[in-house]
């Protein structure tokens, strides 16, 4: 689980420069088809129909925000292209960590904390092995003090984002806690269009109504 989680944490950063910030959160919200993908062939669930037919609803809702409505894939940039199919690629291996950690924390096995620090731990480990192997920006980074103020700042946010996570998983089953998670698309447009200047159009916030929505519709019905 901690290798799993940490490759994806390289990954997750390659994925989102090359997506972009809104691609990148809605391609994520496809957590909710892998999940129903692997309880059903791993814990041996059932999936109803509504749930097959919201999770091709889901997908085209993530085609119209990425293409802009054209629903040409292939038309997209390259490296958002790329971008978009990392972030997959991460997501559904996400969601396969996730649904091993579930039963630890069901038996009572491993504490939030401890698997917080275990894959924060390993991500750490792999993440300075390649940064010192490839060194793509160069070890000055490291000399300038505003960086490590975005340093400290990223890895409060993200520890306390994985703790609270984690804690969540505890009390709830991973589906319902996917739920809560699902308006971010919203939420990382909003700090998107302020923070980076990024150009949130129509068409993203249609593909964000309809993943939501599509989110919302397969996990009631598990619940069912």
């Amino acid at each position: 689980i901690g290798i799993i989680f940490g490759v994806n944490q390289l990954l997750f950063f390659v994925g989102y420069r090359l997506a972009g910030p809104i691609n990148g959160s809605l391609t994520q919200k496809t957590s909710v088809f892998f999940g129903l993908l692997y309880g059903f062939l791993l814990l041996k669930e059932k999936i109803s129909k509504t749930q097959i037919i919201f999770s091709s609803v889901l997908f085209i809702g993530l085609v119209i925000a990425i293409t802009k409505g054209s629903f040409d894939i292939f038309s997209l940039n390259i490296e958002i292209l790329i971008g978009v199919l990392i972030v997959l690629l991460i997501t559904a291996m996400w969601m396969l960590g996730h649904t091993m950690t579930k039963p630890l924390f069901t038996r009572k096995e491993i504490t939030p904390i401890q698997m917080v620090f275990i894959r924060n731990t390993l991500s750490g480990i792999i993440l300075i092995v390649t940064f010192t192997i490839f060194s793509p920006v160069g070890f000055s980074t490291f000399y300038d003090p505003l960086n490590w103020f975005y340093f400290i700042i990223m890895g409060t946010v993200y520890g306390l984002g994985l703790f609270c996570w984690y804690k969540t998983l505890s009390y709830l089953d991973v589906s319902n806690a996917t739920i809560v998670l699902s308006p971010t698309p919203i939420a990382t447009a909003i700090f998107a269009i302020f923070l980076l200047g990024t150009v949130f159009t129509i068409f993203h916030l249609i593909g964000s109504i309809i993943v939501i929505l599509s989110i919302i519709i397969i996990v009631k019905q598990k619940r069912d």
